[in-house]
């Protein structure tokens, strides 16, 4: 005996429940990098102040201060800067899969690339300017 095609109800309730699952996959792919930067300028950060400031160092490069800045800021409205992400996340997603539909892989692993490297870009620049002082202080012991 061979098998019966599935219903159409049921290939549409699994349609939606891929759907449904892929976006869960992609809001977490997607969001590891802006939670994981967020909760590190909220909580990582002002460690690496308090570091800096018994090092005694006379002032910090301007990057640096940039990041203190908007730690400070993540910090006492914590709201807000989670509210640009979930925005940067939801905006995100919703071009990730429009372009997913199109059929066309291409666009949307493009896509993907794309915002790896802007992600990538903001880490390399937070990290940076948090450990370029402990950079600079190390030249300045070992002259």
């Amino acid at each position: 005996m061979s098998e019966q095609p599935p219903m159409p109800e049921e290939v549409e309730g699994a349609a939606e429940k891929e759907s449904a699952w892929g976006i869960a996959a992609t809001l977490i792919r997607h969001g590891l990098v802006p939670v994981g930067l967020l909760i590190f300028l909220v909580f990582v950060v002002p460690k690496f102040e308090d570091i800096f400031k018994s090092f005694g160092l006379p002032e910090l490069p301007a990057v640096t201060t940039l990041v203190m800045s908007v730690s400070h800021f993540a910090k006492q409205c914590f709201v807000v800067p989670l509210a640009i992400v979930a925005a940067f996340l939801a905006g995100d997603v919703f071009i990730y899969h429009r372009l997913k539909r199109t059929g066309d892989p291409i666009w949307y692993r493009l896509w993907g690339v794309f915002v790896l490297l802007v992600e990538g870009a903001m880490v390399l620049a937070v990290m940076l300017a948090v450990f370029l002082p402990l950079m600079v202080d190390v030249t300045a012991v070992t002259e």
